[in-house]
């Protein structure tokens, strides 16, 4: 498995982010050719279901678990992610963007 790990900070209080109470959900989707994200996700975890705060939630620690062969069987290649909070309002804020790359295991395919 491969454990991606974000430490959020609260620009404006300086420090962690408190993450009590709210939901993260995470989103990889596919990059074409030009570098642009497709906007159909291919894999997605959220709180609770391969995301997982790490200490107290006051110090702003969460990994987002990618199972491999299990969620990644099917890919390879470029790919973008988004973290996403959302609050108890349901209002939302990308905290997090970025890409990854698969490649097959060629050893162990």
């Amino acid at each position: 498995k491969h454990i991606q790990r974000f430490t959020l900070t609260d620009d404006e209080a300086g420090g962690a982010l408190d993450l009590t109470g709210v939901t993260l959900k995470w989103a990889l989707s596919r990059l074409d050719a030009a570098g642009n994200f497709l906007t159909t996700p291919v894999l997605a975890k959220a709180s609770g279901s391969g995301i997982a705060l790490v200490g107290a939630p006051t110090a702003g620690v969460a990994d987002v678990t990618i199972n491999t062969g299990v969620d990644t069987s099917a890919l390879s290649g470029d790919f973008y992610f988004e973290l996403e909070l959302f609050d108890s309002m349901s209002d939302s804020v990308v905290l997090a963007t970025g890409t990854l790359t698969i490649v097959r295991n060629v050893v162990n395919p």
